[in-house]
């Protein structure tokens, strides 16, 4: 159903879809899938819920993210 959302460019329904998704594959360590589910419907327009799903599954797997550099660092 996401899919379908995302090619009909229905973001309201692919944010919905993908957000439950998404919380189904982080509990079963799907976390590549999440990341490229929420960059599909990211593709859509800002979506607070994909953000926070592909930031979710990023931190899940150590990476990628940004580092503080070490003179920074509190």
């Amino acid at each position: 159903m996401h899919r379908l959302a995302v090619a009909g460019r229905v973001p309201d329904l692919a944010r919905v879809v993908g957000h439950r998704l998404a919380a189904a594959w982080m509990r079963t360590s799907r976390f590549a899938d999440v990341v490229t589910l929420a960059g599909a419907t990211l593709t859509l327009g800002p979506a607070a819920e994909a953000h926070f799903d592909r930031a979710r599954a990023f931190h899940s797997t150590g990476g990628p993210g940004r580092r503080w550099p070490a003179s920074s660092r509190p």
